[in-house]
């Protein structure tokens, strides 16, 4: 289930030196007895914190955040105070789509986002305050489509229709 992302996860926490490779064969052996994201037992095994870990995984993709690459077919599955609350976004990489992150959500949230997405999609940790801002503009655009919804179509724009429009009639 996790098998993807935890070799994401081994390759890039080698290659930091955050684990060695005897600390890495502990670890997959309890992941193996117990199940769990490999992130998430290196934590729980106190062999690095998820900010140190967050940073080695942000270091080694190469994640841009932009307007232009949101992911809305994914991000208009989650409720805007939903992702403003927990500073999330999907986002297209190099890999694919990532859930970008300005920090690392706990695992109940962590679940609860990717029940709504749908999919398990890999976290990314994204310098702070980079999601806020283009946050601002998904809710900008948001609303502008949704006002865009309330206009009626330019061919029944008479002064009559467009006075009833008003009225809700």
């Amino acid at each position: 289930m996790h098998e993807r992302q935890d070799q994401l996860d081994r390759q890039v926490l080698r290659k930091a030196g955050i684990l060695t490779e005897v600390q890495l064969r502990v670890v997959e052996d309890y992941q193996r007895s117990v199940g769990g994201l490999l992130r998430d037992i290196v934590v729980r095994l106190g062999l690095a914190g998820p900010e140190e870990i967050a940073r080695a995984l942000a270091a080694q993709t190469a994640l841009v955040v932009d307007r232009d690459h949101i992911a809305e077919e994914y991000a208009s599955k989650i409720p805007l105070k939903l992702l403003e609350g927990y500073g999330v976004l999907p986002l297209r990489s190099s890999e694919g789509v990532v859930l970008a992150c300005e920090r690392e959500p706990e695992p109940l949230v962590r679940e609860e986002l990717w029940d709504l997405l749908g999919a398990r999609l890999p976290l990314r940790v994204v310098p702070p305050g980079s999601i806020a801002g283009l946050l601002k503009e998904l809710s900008r655009s948001r609303a502008a489509k949704a006002g865009a919804a309330d206009t009626p179509p330019a061919a029944s724009r008479s002064p009559a229709v467009l006075s009833r429009f008003r009225k809700g009639t």
